[in-house]
């Protein structure tokens, strides 16, 4: 009797593996679509991130242009002021 009871269990178990087998591959399956979307949208947010970029250095170049390479107003736009830029240095001598 006891082979019996444990050939029931079995076969409930058995469903209950099975049942949740393919409720896991449908979890996979919708983590694969979403991952997918997820990729699209993370384009679509570099794209528009670039468009942004671009239009925050054509205001600054119009600012730069109006008010000039030293202004206030250049730098408020996140500009860096002429006089503040590191400028070249001379390249060394040749040792001989």
């Amino acid at each position: 009797m006891r082979s019996g009871n444990f050939a029931r269990s079995f076969r409930a178990t058995l469903t209950k593996v099975k049942a949740t087998r393919a409720e896991l591959a449908k979890c996979d399956a919708d983590i694969t679509a979403l991952a997918t979307q997820l990729t699209a949208l993370r384009n679509d947010e570099g794209t528009c991130a670039a468009k942004g970029a671009d239009l925050v250095t054509r205001i600054r170049s119009a600012l730069r242009g109006v008010y000039g390479p030293d202004s206030t107003q250049y730098e408020q736009a996140g500009g860096t002021h002429r006089s503040e830029r590191k400028r070249p240095g001379r390249p060394g001598k040749p040792t001989a």
